[in-house]
C-alpha cells in the first residue's frame, strides 16, 4: 500500500481541542450515569428514606440539562478549533 500524500498530511487536532472533548465525553457520562435509573446507590438511599424516584428525578432536570447544555457548547467549540 503506497503512503498518498493526501494521508501522510492528515492534520491532528489542537491540544485545545483534544481538551474539549475529553471535557464532553466526561460530561456526557456524569450525565448518564447520574440520570440512570440502574444507579445503585440512589436506587437504595430512595429506598432507604421511602422518596419516591419520580419526585428526584423532577429535581434532577435542571442540573442534567445545564450540564448537558454546557458540553453541547464545548462541542461546538471543540469542533471549530479541528
Amino acid at each position: 500500500m503506497q503512503n498518498t500524500p493526501q494521508n501522510s498530511r492528515r492534520k491532528s487536532p489542537s491540544p485545545n481541542a483534544v481538551l474539549y472533548f475529553a471535557s464532553v465525553i466526561y460530561g456526557a457520562s456524569f450525565v448518564a450515569y447520574f440520570a440512570s435509573p440502574l444507579h445503585l446507590c440512589q436506587v437504595l438511599t430512595c429506598q432507604y428514606y421511602d422518596i419516591d424516584l419520580v419526585k428526584v428525578y423532577k429535581a434532577y432536570w435542571p442540573v442534567l440539562l445545564s450540564v448537558a447544555a454546557v458540553m453541547a457548547v464545548y462541542a461546538v467549540i471543540a469542533t471549530k478549533l479541528i
